[in-house]
């Protein structure tokens, strides 16, 4: 016999969890941001100076909140490659969209493990397939793949179950390439997050993407990071 249409699914957590008393509740409410602001933090901080400079207001904050609602749902295990869907295509500064301004699509692919990728940049022509700032002349393209632990609910209490990779970092950017209205080369580049004792388990990676531009002038670069174009491309 078929369900009807307008059939309601109660999820078994929310029912559980409503029964549970006020205390636990709230205890394991704040147990769960604490997870989704050291995830937030990882990731923004993975950043690094130059492109925190071009994050919009309270970008962590706001990147923990949508963490949080994304693993409202979870109960004994959270790991950010679950929440690839959710998180791939995330602005860090909704004012200069990553996709509104970049027109080329980058080919990312997963290599050996989590904290392996394959990214590739396509030729394209710098005058039609970027938004232009006025007043710029060059611009790099850069990557960062930044670790982050999993966690383990124990008790009440979740626990990172990769604390070793949790925040490490790999960052990779083009040369200095001019905006011309010719087609660039085509560039292919490994991220590997590679240190001493290094293991994939109980981990995920956050593939970030951007384009910074510059401006020469008096024989020197100047970074334009008001115009800088920032995005979380996917998660694994």
């Amino acid at each position: 016999m078929g369900l009807p249409s307008d059939a309601v699914f109660e999820n078994p957590y929310h029912r559980i969890h409503n029964e549970l008393p006020k205390d636990i509740q709230e205890s394991q409410k704040k147990n769960l941001f604490a997870v989704s602001t050291t995830i937030g933090q990882a990731i923004f901080y993975g950043l690094g100076p130059d492109l925190r400079d071009a994050t919009e207001s309270y970008c962590s904050k706001k990147l923990a909140s949508k963490i949080n609602k994304c693993f409202s749902n979870s109960t004994n295990y959270l790991s950010l490659k679950d929440l690839e869907k959710e998180l791939s295509g995330y602005e860090f500064n909704s004012a200069k969209a990553f996709d509104e301004g970049v027109s080329t699509k980058f080919c990312v692919k997963k290599g050996a493990h989590s904290g392996h990728v394959i990214f590739h940049i396509p030729a394209f022509v710098p005058q039609k397939d970027l938004k232009v700032p006025k007043g710029t002349t060059n611009f790099k393209i850069c990557a960062r793949l930044i670790a982050v632990s999993d966690f383990q609910k124990v008790g009440n209490d979740f626990h990172t179950t990769n604390i070793r990779q949790h925040g490490q970092v790999v960052n990779y950017q083009t040369t200095m390439l001019p905006l011309l209205r010719i087609t660039t080369q085509p560039i292919t580049a490994q991220l590997r997050i590679n240190n001493p004792g290094f293991s994939a388990a109980g981990m995920s990676s956050v593939l970030v993407l951007g384009v910074k531009f510059y401006n020469y002038s008096e024989k020197k670069f100047t970074r334009l990071d008001e115009f800088t174009r920032l995005k979380i491309e996917k998660v694994f």
